[in-house]
């Protein structure tokens, strides 16, 4: 996606995505998108909450680069506003999902994860009518030390 900032009314559908969200989080989608350019972590999240398909949105990850976490197919998601006590003026989404799956031993499961680029990648998930969808979440620790959590397609059927 280029530098340039879009305004959700410069979207198309994921502005209609936008529109469709609870009206407890509607704001905090509006917010991230009319934010502007600030820092890395914003860039990624509007670069997965605005990718074009499955692959845009999932990527290639290698096991090598990532560590390997839990796996599940994921069946639903929502959004949840998060509590005052989690946001801060540094916090780009003030919500966390609520996912629910069933992990390969078909154990009925849910799943909350707060972390910007899961939240980004549920919401596209979403979006794009990818559910039901087989996920991993990985976890990687950047030069700086931070670990970086994303999803990534799992291998396998259920």
């Amino acid at each position: 996606m280029a530098n340039a900032v879009q305004k959700t009314s410069d979207m198309g559908p994921v502005a209609a995505f936008v529109a469709s969200l609870p009206e407890d989080v509607k704001s905090t989608a509006i917010r991230m998108f009319n934010a502007g350019g600030e820092g890395v972590a914003l860039s990624i999240a509007r670069d997965l909450l605005t990718a074009a398909d499955e692959d845009a949105l999932f990527g290639e990850t290698t096991v090598e680069d990532w560590t390997g976490g839990l796996v599940l197919k994921v069946t639903d998601v929502k959004l949840n506003e998060s509590g005052p006590q989690f946001v801060n003026d540094d916090t780009i989404f003030p919500v966390y999902a609520v996912v629910t799956g069933i992990t390969d031993d078909g154990e009925d499961i849910i799943v909350t994860h707060g972390g910007t680029n899961v939240v980004a990648q549920l919401i596209s998930a979403v979006r794009l009518g990818l559910l039901p969808v087989r996920l991993m979440m990985t976890v990687r620790k950047t030069r700086q030390g931070f670990d970086v959590t994303k999803l990534v397609k799992a291998a396998g059927d259920f």
